[in-house]
C-alpha cells in the first residue's frame, strides 16, 4: 500500500459506512478475514469497522477472533474493531486526552506523526 492510502483508505470506508451504504462493514470484514500482514491495512480496517459501529459487525468480528485459521494479527485487529463496535462513546477513547491540547507544545509522548504517541493509536 502506497504511504497514505491507508489513511484515505479508511477515511473512505468510514463515510460509506456513515452514508449507510449498508455493505461497506460486509466489505471491511471481508478484507480484515483475508489475512493480509500489512499493520496499516489491517488497523486502517479495524479503525473504520469501530468508527461505523453496525451491530451486525459484532457477530462476524467475534466468529474472526476465534477462529484458529486466521493469522494473529487479522485476529487481534478483529478484537480491536470489536472493542470499536461496542464501545459506547461517539469519539475514540484517546480524543478525551487530546481536548483543549496545545499541539504545537506536544511532546513525543502524546503525538509524534509516527503513530508511536497516544494520541496516534488506531
Amino acid at each position: 500500500m502506497r504511504p497514505g492510502a491507508p489513511k484515505l483508505f479508511r477515511q473512505s470506508a468510514i463515510a460509506l459506512g456513515k452514508l449507510g451504504d449498508k455493505t461497506a462493514a460486509d466489505m471491511l470484514q471481508k478484507l480484515l478475514a483475508e489475512g493480509d500482514t500489512n499493520l496499516a491495512k489491517l488497523s486502517a480496517i479495524a479503525s473504520a469497522l469501530g468508527f461505523i459501529g453496525d451491530r451486525r459487525s459484532i457477530e462476524p468480528l467475534e466468529q474472526m477472533l476465534c477462529n484458529d485459521q486466521l493469522t494473529e494479527l487479522s485476529r487481534a485487529f478483529a478484537a480491536v474493531a470489536l472493542g470499536g463496535v461496542a464501545d459506547k462513546e461517539s469519539l475514540p477513547w484517546n480524543s478525551k486526552i487530546g481536548q483543549n491540547m496545545n499541539y504545537r507544545a506536544a511532546v513525543e509522548t502524546l503525538t509524534d506523526n509516527n503513530a508511536a504517541g497516544i494520541l496516534d493509536i488506531l
